[in-house]
């Protein structure tokens, strides 16, 4: 199985329809079946690591609606429902669109979220993300949370063992807030990648993440471009660089 799964991920970054999608997910779902039945350990080990890795580079992004209209064409067969659920980054509207997603049975593992929360909606996510055990990647871009929604993401990260990707781009995230990631960092053993370019951040919070990521060994990926960090500290993190070449950071 192991040596399809370069042919796989080809033809998953050839395909540029639904229908072209929807027929390679029917492929892998047969390469994954032992005898007509499939095999969720097979896709799980084979299949699935190489279907997560591509979107990362092609994001598909489609509407709620949209989603669960492409799922419930396939209403007995959760196996292509869950690949859907991997390979569509979900735009979440409205505060009614985000309760049904943690409500409801989805397969929606990748979310942007698309409206402006006020600062109750982010505690009461940030809430309900400790708990959650489906999203694997959360884009909260240009949400305004502030410090104080970054305070509260922060405490679900310590808890939290399914997180691997979180975009906090543009949120006047501060030193406050940055602190409080910082110190989430060293309790997280899931996030591989954090976005916190276009904020508020100066030295003090620079510092913060990097102490914390001497701790932590699994985040990978780090942008904190665009924030207002000195020289000095610039020069720490271009150390850090160097002794972690194989770590994206990105200043």
């Amino acid at each position: 199985m192991r040596f399809l799964q370069p042919a796989i991920e080809r033809k998953l970054k050839e395909a540029k329809t639904d229908d072209a999608i929807f027929a390679l997910f029917q492929e892998i779902k047969s390469l994954c079946s032992e005898e007509t039945v499939y095999n969720p350990d097979l896709f799980r080990f084979y299949m699935k690591p190489i279907i997560q890795k591509v979107p990362r580079y092609q994001y598909t992004e489609v509407t709620l609606q949209d989603f669960l209209a492409k799922t419930k064409a396939f209403p007995e067969d959760p196996a292509l429902s869950e690949m859907l659920g991997l390979w569509y980054l979900v735009k979440i509207e409205n505060q009614e669109e985000l309760s049904f997603i943690f409500r409801e049975k989805t397969f929606v593992t990748m979310i942007k979220v698309m409206y402006r929360m006020e600062a109750t909606e982010v505690k009461a996510f940030a809430e309900s993300l400790k708990e959650n055990r489906t999203l694997t990647s959360l884009n909260l871009s240009s949400r305004n949370i502030g410090d104080e929604g970054a305070r509260a993401l922060a405490e679900s990260l310590k808890v939290n063992g399914r997180l691997t990707s979180l975009v906090l781009y543009n949120n006047q995230i501060g030193d406050a807030g940055a602190r409080a990631l910082a110190d989430a960092l060293k309790e997280n053993r899931t996030l591989t990648s954090l976005d916190l370019s276009r904020n508020n951040i100066g030295d003090e919070g620079a510092r913060a993440l990097a102490d914390a990521l001497k701790e932590n060994r699994v985040l990978t990926g780090l942008d904190i471009m665009g924030n207002y960090i000195g020289v000095a500290v610039k020069q720490l993190w271009q150390e850090m660089r160097a002794l972690h070449p194989t770590r994206n950071f990105q200043l």
